[in-house]
């Protein structure tokens, strides 16, 4: 029989079955691990209907608009990178844009069973190498993404990731247009999350459990929940407050009658040490970077997300 006359379910099962074959034949320990990109796009394209045809006509389309516009010189990878770039150094592109991409993508008739095969593939790839660049790219988005990040900021962190060679690539080119979407703080994107605390932590500050109150005695001691804590453990809560209240964390010190104003500064300074060990793992996991290593742009979003406010009561 033809493969044309097969149903649309056998071919995508021959098509699904052909690209993990696939997955499991790329020689990615030989240094061509960007091809893999190729192999899932491929899988996904072809869970859209008309054989992925109708998913090839919208990316052009775009592709075209971007070109019309100069807002993309040409369609060499080394323009995609540059169409990269440029969003990380804070251009807006989504202003001269007619539509948003994602929200003509939604609208493209996909089979879901194929779609959810193909990231299940891609699931399974990602587990079997870690260090693959399609896996630290996908790890480092779906942090960005998760964490709320704006689009600068995420391009400038995907830069680091992401070679001219991988714009080679439509997987790759498609980050550039969801964050030319997410630019203009499109309403088509509901699974980033706003840069707040989270709702249970938000219901929690508005019940005082966003104060973690300390109190330190003339003996350099300090107190939490009435009980006694050494340095180590101090630094411990402030790391766990930190987190769980991000930009909504306070830390209100009561001082014993006879405590010296430099013991008071002397413990100001360890939280503000813990704090920005917090502001350090939140950089590393999210930007792949050092604290010290952070842009400008990145500290003020950092010391925004995690503030150091000590005040007394």
């Amino acid at each position: 029989m033809s493969y044309m006359l097969l149903p649309l379910r056998y071919r995508n099962a021959l098509k699904l079955l052909a690209c993990l074959c696939l997955v499991g034949a790329y020689p990615v320990a030989h240094g061509q691990a960007t091809a893999v990109a190729s192999t899932f796009y491929t899988c996904l394209r072809d869970s859209y209907q008309s054989d992925g045809s109708v998913l090839d006509s919208l990316m052009s389309g775009y592709e075209a608009t971007l070109v019309e516009l100069e807002l993309l010189e040409g369609t060499a990878p080394a323009d995609y990178r540059g169409l990269l770039q440029r969003i990380a150094s804070g251009q807006r592109i989504e202003a001269a844009m007619p539509f948003r991409f994602r929200d003509r993508l939604r609208a493209l008739p996909v089979d879901s069973t194929a779609w959810r095969a193909c990231q299940l593939a891609l699931e399974r790839f990602r587990s079997d190498n870690p260090e693959a660049m399609l896996t630290r790219f996908l790890d480092r988005r779906d942090v960005l993404v998760t964490e709320g990040i704006r689009a600068d900021l995420q391009a400038s962190s995907l830069l680091d990731i992401l070679g001219e060679a991988a714009f080679e690539h439509p997987f790759y080119r498609l980050q550039t247009y969801y964050l030319i979407d997410l630019q203009a703080g499109s309403a088509a994107l509901p699974d980033l999350l706003p840069e707040t605390v989270s709702g249970q932590a938000a219901r929690y500050a508005s019940r005082g459990a966003n104060i973690l109150r300390l109190y330190l005695n003339e003996r350099t001691q300090t107190i939490v929940e009435d009980q006694l804590v050494s340095p180590e453990r101090l630094a411990e809560r402030v790391h766990r407050h930190a987190r769980e209240f991000g930009r909504e964390a306070l830390y209100v010190v009561e001082l014993e009658l006879d405590v010296k104003y430099r013991q008071y500064v002397y413990l100001k300074d360890r939280i503000a040490r813990a704090v920005n060990e917090v502001r350090d793992e939140y950089s590393r996991r999210v930007f792949g970077k050092t604290l010290t290593e952070a842009s400008e742009a990145e500290k003020l979003l950092l010391e925004n997300r995690f503030p150091i406010r000590v005040v007394l009561p």
